[in-house]
């Protein structure tokens, strides 16, 4: 279920990102591994602030059939992924569990809806 729910949200922002005109179309490779680092960067500072940026360079990476480049931001990554693990652990018994019938609910719309 986790994995449909990161997929739905990817599919999500690639459609936003196709709709706002795909803005990083004309970028080179390197131009677009370094707009996502710092991006990447920009949200390991203030993990409550996603920058748009993150999402529409990995929107870019997937329209290209690439992956973007984690190793080259793994601490990032790392700080980004130990403040989760704080927020859940913050959270109260109901707030997890409401989190997780959210993500139930979105799992059992896409498995109803016909392809």
């Amino acid at each position: 279920m986790a994995l449909s729910e990161a997929a739905c949200l990817r599919l999500d922002r690639t459609m936003r990102y196709l709709r706002r005109g795909r803005v990083y179309g004309g970028c080179t490779a390197g131009d677009l591994t370094a707009l996502w680092i710092t991006a990447m960067r920009n949200w390991a500072a203030k993990p409550a602030e996603r920058p748009l940026a993150v999402g529409e360079a990995e929107a870019e990476f997937a329209l290209r059939d690439r992956e973007p480049p984690y190793a080259l931001a793994r601490d990032e990554i790392g700080r980004l992924a130990a403040q989760a693990m704080s927020d859940v652990a913050d959270m109260t018994a109901a707030e997890r569990c409401a989190a997780g019938e959210r993500i139930l609910d979105r799992y059992r719309d896409e498995v109803a809806r016909k392809n």
